[in-house]
Formats: structure tokens, sequence, C-alpha cells
């Protein structure tokens, strides 16, 4: 029974030392704390709403901002498939016009050739008339 008594005034002396610097908190100081606490509490909420409306804002902007990168993605892509498009024209007609070029080339060549043949042609025909000329006369 001793130790017990000894070990309960340890106890309270232990108990004491932690009490000591500490004053006793009135009901009406314990309301005006409480007070506070729900005014900062009701603020935070505030604060609180207004970033998950500037989130839902920001997710809705988000979402917004994807689908015209999805359409300009699409928008490029068709481009960029016209582009495949007209370069494959582009070298198409670039192979007939090598095509019709030759062929220029050819009918040019054949042009000379005949008119040097109808220049062989005319002075022959004039030879024949100078010839039946003075055959004649």
């Amino acid at each position: 029974m001793k130790s017990k008594l000894i070990a309960t005034m340890v106890k309270a002396a232990i108990d004491l030392r932690l009490l000591v610097g500490y004053k006793l908190v009135t009901v009406a100081s314990l309301s005006e704390s409480n007070l506070a606490t729900v005014k900062q509490m009701d603020a935070l909420r505030s604060e609180a709403q207004n970033w998950q409306d500037q989130c839902s804002r920001l997710s809705k902007r988000n979402s917004m901002l994807s689908m015209e990168k999805d359409r300009l993605d699409k928008e490029v892509q068709d481009i960029l498939d016209e582009k495949d498009i007209l370069i494959k024209e582009l070298q198409d007609t670039s192979v007939k016009l090598r095509d019709t070029t030759s062929e220029v080339e050819i009918a040019n060549s054949e042009m000379l050739i005949l008119r040097a043949s109808l220049d062989e042609g005319t002075e022959l025909s004039k030879q024949l008339k100078e010839a039946l000329d003075r055959w004649t006369s």
C-alpha cells in the first residue's frame, strides 16, 4: 500500500509539473476560439470551392482544347494527304511533260528534215523548170 501511495504521489508531482505554465480556459474564450475556428473553416471551404470551380473550368477548357487539337490534327493529316496526292499528280505530269518534250523534239527533228527535203525539192523543181524552159525554147 505504501508503494501505491508513493506511486500516486509521484504521478501527482509529474502531473503538477506538466500543468505549470498552463492556465485554465474559460467557456467564453473556448466559444470565441470555436467561433474563430468555424469562421476559418468557412473561409477554407469557400476557398476550396473556388479552387474546385477553377479546376472544373480548367478541365472543361482542357477538354475543349483537346477537341480543337484533335480537329487540327485531322486537318493537318488531310492537308498532308492532299499534299501527297498533289506530289503524285506533279510527278505524273512531269513524266508526261518529259514524254511530250521528247515527242516535240522528235517532231522538230522530222520537221527540219522535211524542210531540208522541201528546200532540196524546191531547188530541184527550179532546176527542172529551167531545164524544161531551155529545152522548149
